[in-house]
Order: structure tokens, then C-alpha cells, then sequence
């Protein structure tokens, strides 16, 4: 992925502030007040029993406050997502939590691209295999079902990765092989866990062994120590093969833009 990711209408990835995990309506709220910041928001979708219907929400949750359908109208509303009109390019990512989810919200997904989407600003998100844990984590798709299906989706960025737990996990060069493997020749940004991005690099710069694939690097539960941070954007940005594939929903990563500029 060149500029933008590899996707037309986007602004350089490093550029973006994200807002991660907004699963409710007080942290959608808080998320697109005008002075936030924010131009990429990641948000979670689980399948709820009571509403027999997509939800935002993380396991072990099993349902939430906010469904994705008033999701995806307060996205629009509140102008985060502008009509066709009036396109930005601003980020959206769905991380779906099961095929469950998925397949319930493909519905509201296509009515959304329709009527509001700059193409290449969705991201469909899903941990399709299995990857570094602590105990077994498995994963809860089809892979190859979810590839056809997301593909669908006219427009939409492919997000897939790995299922992780531990907090310095390390992908192995079997994993990475195997979703190779899997994928369609198009635009893919590999979800990686931060964490543990430096333990596997031997293993995980394979990926990025064609120009249309990039990396979204993610961690939100403390903020990374700023030579980490360090290590990651000199790794990724120092190479020109490299540059400018990469998306950082890192918290403490606009820190580290700010304190490089100063």
C-alpha cells in the first residue's frame, strides 16, 4: 500500500487520529464532538440475542447500548461520514466479533455504502485465524466465507487477521503463510497487534511483499513507551518500500508525531 494506504481517496496513513473501541453512545458522542480530533474510528460488532441483531460491543459483552443501524445514521447525522455530495475522507472500521455479526449487519452495511461512502474509507474487519495465545483462541469464521462475502461490499477496505491474547505474542512465519495462502489479489491492511509487532518483524515483513498490502498496527490498552513507538515508525517509514503502508491506532502515537515535530 502507496499513499493512503494503497486506497484511492485517503490521506496519509500515519496522519490519522483514531478513536478505538467506540462501542457505546456516551463514547460515539464523546468521539465526534467538533473539537475531538478524531478521523478514524474503530468500533466493535457482536450479535445480540435479545435484539436478534448486530450491536456494538467487545467479548465477553453480549450485547450494548447502541446498535449498529443508529451506529451507522448518528455516523452520517453528525457528519463523520458525509452524503455523496459532500465526501471526506475520514475512517471507519467494523470489527466484526463472529460470522454472526457479520452476516446480520451485511444488510445495513450496503445500505450505508450506498447512499454515504467515499470508496475506500470502510474498513471490514474480521480475525479470520487463529494466531498467537496464551490459551486457545479460535476463531469464529470461515475464512473463506468472510473473504467472498467482504468482497461484496463495493468499496470496502479488506481488514483481516489473527486472533491474539497475551500482550507479547509473537506471529509465526506459519501463520503468516497460511493467510497469504488465503487472500485475493486486492488492497488488504493486516490488523497487528503492537505489542508484538517487534518480536515477529522477521516474520510478519512478508506481508508486506506486495505493494498492495499495509498494516493497521493497534493497542489501546496503555499508552506505549515512546521508544517502542520509536522503533515501529523508524522501521516502517525509514525504508521508501515501506513508507506510508501503515495505519498507527496506537494510543499515545499522536504524542509521539507531536514530540518528533517538535
Amino acid at each position: 500500500m502507496r499513499q493512503g494506504g494503497g486506497v484511492k481517496g485517503l490521506a496519509k496513513p500515519s496522519s490519522y487520529t483514531w478513536a478505538h473501541a467506540v462501542n457505546s453512545k456516551p463514547e460515539l458522542q464523546v468521539t465526534l464532538a467538533p473539537d475531538s480530533g478524531y478521523d478514524a474510528i474503530e468500533a466493535d460488532i457482536i450479535f445480540s440475542e435479545r435484539t436478534q441483531g448486530p450491536v456494538m460491543g467487545h467479548p465477553p459483552a453480549t450485547d450494548g447500548d447502541l446498535s449498529l443501524q443508529e451506529f451507522l445514521e448518528t455516523l452520517v447525522e453528525q457528519g463523520f461520514q458525509g452524503d455523496t455530495s459532500a465526501p471526506n475522507s475520514n475512517i471507519v472500521k467494523l470489527d466484526f466479533k463472529s460470522a454472526k455479526a457479520f452476516e446480520s449487519s451485511r444488510g445495513l452495511i450496503n445500505e450505508f455504502v450506498a447512499k454515504t461512502l467515499t470508496p475506500g474509507t470502510l474498513f471490514l474487519n474480521a480475525d479470520i485465524l487463529q494466531g498467537p495465545c496464551d490459551q486457545p483462541c479460535p476463531a469464529n469464521f470461515n475464512p473463506s466465507e468472510f473473504l467472498d462475502q467482504a468482497a461484496e461490499v463495493q468499496g470496502a477496505v479488506l481488514s483481516v487477521g489473527w486472533t491474539t491474547g497475551g500482550d507479547n505474542c509473537e506471529y509465526t512465519e506459519a501463520m503468516v503463510d497460511e493467510m497469504l495462502r488465503l487472500l485475493p489479489d486486492r488492497a488488504v491492511t493486516f490488523p497487528i497487534k503492537a505489542t508484538c509487532l517487534k518480536r515477529s518483524w522477521g516474520n510478519l515483513k512478508k506481508l508486506l511483499h506486495k505493494e498492495n498490502h499495509g498494516l493497521t498496527l493497534w493497542w489501546s490498552q496503555t499508552k506505549l513507551n515512546q521508544d517502542e513507538i520509536g522503533w515501529m515508525y523508524d522501521t516502517l517509514e525509514s525504508d521508501p518500500g515501506l513508507r506510508d503502508r501503515t495505519f498507527y491506532d496506537i494510543l499515545g502515537f499522536k504524542e509521539f508525531l507531536d514530540s518528533r515535530k517538535g
